[in-house]
């Protein structure tokens, strides 16, 4: 059996061949890779199918990696995801996070049919409910690995997930991360609208992401039969007006104050005898603290 390094180093020099220096991305079949786009937007590489492999099978897989355990993964990426707050986070995946595709359990009528009535539902059936390979949702090792990068990257409100996989476009949006399925550039294969799917569409295209400088960003959907825009919406929203006063020291002041006052705090002794003196010392403590004023803060707030 190949080695999986040498498999992926000979696959990263057809590439780089091809596309130039740096154009496979993680490097090394290496699970993880950070670019940064612009100051305001990072994209994140993820091999997924390095998750879902079977390392038994390919026991030099981690050789070339500072990752080698899917712990020491998601600790990696959540860490990426949290400092990229704020930014556009485009997380690439080939795996997608949520699908409406035969990888997500939604068959075509004409998989019913294949290789003979019945017998293709059959196939479907145990395909669906076993989750025997390692490329549908309903694998332990496929279902694991979305679980964990769905919950981490809700720690991000920017993120976007972006995935080829199955062989259609679609648009989802789910537990408020939308996620653009672009996998029609060579086959098609059936896909249902149906669940939190804004788009689906079973027809060769590719998505178009574009990015605008107030943090705003759009999807176009593009079929190649037609040429056209078959789908166009909005992914996220502009950030919020940030033309306000500038949060400078002038709009701090400082107060000293207590919880309680100490007339409040100070007990007799047969008081204290009988109650304890709890947390009493603390509350009636003055600290100072800085406070700013919400009519003038940032040009003048008001609460929603």
């Amino acid at each position: 059996m190949v080695s999986w390094f040498r498999w992926i180093k000979r696959e990263e020099k057809l590439v780089e061949k091809a596309l130039g220096k740096s154009a496979f991305l993680p490097n090394n079949g290496c699970p993880l890779e950070k670019v940064k786009i612009s100051e305001d937007i990072v994209l994140i590489i993820v091999d997924t199918h390095w998750y879902v492999t079977n390392w038994d099978n390919h026991p030099t897989i981690n050789d070339e990696c500072e990752i080698k355990t899917r712990e020491k993964f998601f600790d990696e990426f959540e860490g990426l995801i949290k400092k990229a707050r704020g930014k556009t986070t485009i997380v690439a995946l080939h795996h997608p996070m949520f699908t409406n595709g035969s990888h997500g359990g939604h068959y075509s009528f004409k998989s019913h049919m294949s290789p003979l009535p019945v017998l293709g539902s059959l196939k479907n059936l145990i395909r669906e409910t076993t989750g025997l390979t390692n490329t549908d949702i309903q694998n332990k090792k496929y279902n694991e690995l979305r679980k964990r990068v769905i919950t981490l990257s809700q720690e991000n409100d920017k993120t976007i997930f972006v995935s080829g996989h199955d062989h259609n476009l679609q648009y989802i949006v789910e537990d408020n991360l939308p996620q653009i399925i672009s996998g029609s550039g060579s086959k098609t294969m059936a896909t249902k609208l149906t669940g939190n799917a804004k788009f689906t569409y079973g027809a060769q295209g590719f998505a178009k992401l574009d990015v605008y400088e107030d943090g705003s960003s759009n999807v176009a959907f593009y079929t190649v039969k037609d040429n056209k825009v078959v789908y166009a919406t909005e992914v996220l929203p502009a950030n919020e007006n940030t033309n306000f006063a500038p949060f400078t020291n002038t709009n701090i002041t400082e107060k000293k104050a207590s919880i309680y006052t100490k007339e409040e705090v100070e007990k007799s002794g047969i008081y204290r005898f009988l109650w304890g003196e709890r947390y009493r010392k603390y509350f009636g403590t003055e600290v100072i603290a800085p406070t700013v004023d919400l009519d003038t803060l940032f040009g003048g707030l008001k609460p929603r």
